[in-house]
């Protein structure tokens, strides 16, 4: 069988569905996720409201009578955004820690721990859980995945402690600063310009929202990937990471079938690893000494191909995500707003 693009989405999915158990395993994580969102949002958007009154209010006053608001808006909506999305993210982490992992692994014990952003193919899936199929957690290469979030909080807290749901934090905080900025940057850049044009309100805000959220994505992603490694690591050990070691699977893959399939289960592993493995960097799939390490350990193992791996979904759904959150934002303010024009005009 051939390999399922990254960029055939729905072959992507389906795959998924098929050999995860059903299409359940396509929302796994999703009670994280939902958490995250909510909180990030409401800090997100109440703290870029106030940053940027803040920011304009200084501008003014130092500039004195007759300075122009334009002039500063597009540095006024990046530093905002940027510290609306750091404060965001600092709070909400630990949700999307616990995304990560959710989502990193099925619930079947049998099955191999992916890298993040890895792009399978199905004989590789097929290989390896055929492989594994009868073997026990321990030698599957890891321990059970959590089945719910107080599971995962308490075996996060007992091999990490409190600092454990913080890891990969420093990459992610440091790409947050760009993400944000720019998204908040563009979307009030191209908002006025669609002001302008004539098309204006929620629409325009969630249609600048999507670009911004494409532009923005793209530009940061290799932070994200290194963050998502760190954020694996944690759970999972050096292994799952995509660091190289036995039994581990890397974010290389590879659809031609191994030349010794026929040698039995661990003869299949062997095969299987030894391909999909590109240069361990160092024996026993040491873990990663931070996130310079990680960056480092990726452009030398995997090149800097690997920095982008599922860019694809990630853009989409940056595009989809960003649109909504800017366009329902602005139509519940709108109508918010118009509500409590209404009563004071009736007052």
């Amino acid at each position: 069988p051939k390999a399922v693009s990254e960029w055939n989405l729905p072959g992507q999915l389906l795959a998924i569905a098929r050999r995860e158990g059903g299409a359940a395993a396509l929302f796994r994580g999703n009670v994280a996720a939902s958490y995250l969102w909510m909180g990030y949002n409401v800090a997100q958007f109440g703290l870029y409201g106030r940053t940027s009154d803040l920011l304009l209010g200084l501008y003014l006053a130092r500039a004195g009578p007759g300075a122009d608001p334009a002039a500063v808006a597009p540095a006024v909506s990046f530093a905002s955004g940027a510290v609306a999305g750091l404060c965001a993210t600092l709070v909400t982490y630990p949700f999307d820690l616990c995304r990560t992992i959710f989502a990193s692994r099925g619930v079947d014990v049998r099955l191999p721990v992916p890298a993040s952003n890895v792009t399978w193919s199905e004989r590789t899936t097929e290989e390896l859980a055929s492989a594994r199929r009868g073997r026990d957690a321990a030698a599957a290469g890891g321990r059970p995945p959590p089945r719910t979030m107080l599971d995962f909080a308490k075996e996060l807290h007992r091999q990490r402690g409190a600092a454990g749901f913080f890891a990969g934090a420093a990459p992610g905080l440091l790409q947050i600063v760009p993400y944000m900025g720019i998204n908040f940057m563009l979307h009030d850049v191209l908002v006025a310009r669609l002001g302008r044009s004539g098309t204006g309100g929620s629409g325009a805000s969630g249609l600048a929202g999507m670009a911004a959220g494409v532009v923005s994505k793209l530009l940061v992603f290799p932070m994200d990937t290194v963050k998502k490694r760190l954020q694996a690591e944690a759970f999972w050990g050096p292994v799952a990471a995509g660091s190289g070691g036995g039994g581990g699977i890397s974010s290389r893959y590879d659809s031609k079938p191994p030349s010794n399939a026929g040698l039995g289960n661990a003869g299949v592993v062997a095969a299987v690893n030894r391909r999909l493995v590109d240069k361990p960097p160092s024996a026993g799939g040491a873990p990663y000494g931070g996130m310079v390490d990680c960056f480092a350990r990726i452009a030398r193992n995997e090149g800097a191909a690997a920095f982008y791996k599922g860019i694809f979904p990630s853009l989409v759904k940056s595009s989809v995500s960003t649109g909504a959150s800017f366009w329902l934002f602005t139509l519940t303010r709108n109508l918010l707003r118009s509500m409590y024009d209404g009563k004071l005009k009736i007052a």
